[in-house]
């Protein structure tokens, strides 16, 4: 079974596929979390094109119930009547949730638009910065949603990221490898078992990325980015 972990790809696209339509997994996992290409405020969804998994999830997310007829195992009760027939949870979103999650679908393409947009102005002003490099997109295979920008120095990265938070920057550091965390390390994971995730780790910083920056706002994170690189 293969399962993706789309949470931060919805409106990206593989070879051609939208992310979310299932032409390579059984299911898609994807985050409506309120930084996300669409917010419901929290929650996600879980996408496939397997009957038998859509069915199974109906009743996963609501407690193991079903009211369906033809699935019951006592079907003498009457029309009020409903069984647990699996450990489940509730997952359910509110209707109100729901309500903004559609509103938000039908913006998603003008959301993406304007992170992409964005992302080619960064990607235009740092190509030729020495001691900063930038992750490469293979468009002929694949289209990033561009979740987040994350660029990557060579040197000093803590100072650099104090230096450009005191300037206003809302930069942050995206992710620390998942083994590292104490829990992981309570289980025996060690550093050194992907190096190159934590060479990446070491190196990165997230800079400001939504629909909504101004042009303004992003040639100030561009000016002070090129300041703090430049400064060493």
């Amino acid at each position: 079974m293969v399962l993706e972990d789309a949470a931060h790809a919805f409106g990206a696209e593989y070879r051609g596929a939208k992310i979310g339509s299932c032409c390579y997994s059984d299911m898609a996992i994807l985050s409506f979390h309120a930084v996300k290409h669409i917010t419901t405020g929290e929650g996600g969804m879980v996408t496939t094109n397997n009957e038998s998994y859509y069915k199974k999830l109906l009743m996963f997310r609501t407690h193991g119930i079903t009211r369906d007829p033809s699935l019951l195992s006592n079907k003498t009760e009457g029309p009020w009547y409903y069984e647990m027939q699996s450990l489940g949870f509730n997952y359910r979103l509110t209707d109100f949730q729901s309500a903004l999650g559609i509103q938000q679908l039908r913006k998603l393409d003008q959301f993406i638009a304007a992170r992409r947009r964005i992302v080619t102005l960064y990607k235009a002003a740092f190509k030729n910065l020495s001691g900063l490099t930038m992750l490469n997109e293979n468009e002929t295979i694949a289209k990033s949603a561009w979740h987040i920008f994350p660029i990557m120095v060579r040197t000093k990265r803590r100072a650099k990221f104090e230096l450009l938070r005191q300037a206003g920057i809302g930069v942050n550091v995206h992710y620390l490898p998942v083994y590292l965390q104490p829990y992981y390390q309570g289980l025996g994971y060690l550093p050194g078992l992907c190096p190159i995730a934590e060479k990446y780790y070491s190196q990165t910083i997230t800079l400001p990325l939504y629909p909504k920056m101004s042009d303004a706002e992003v040639q100030y994170v561009i000016d002070q980015v090129k300041k703090v690189v430049a400064d060493g």
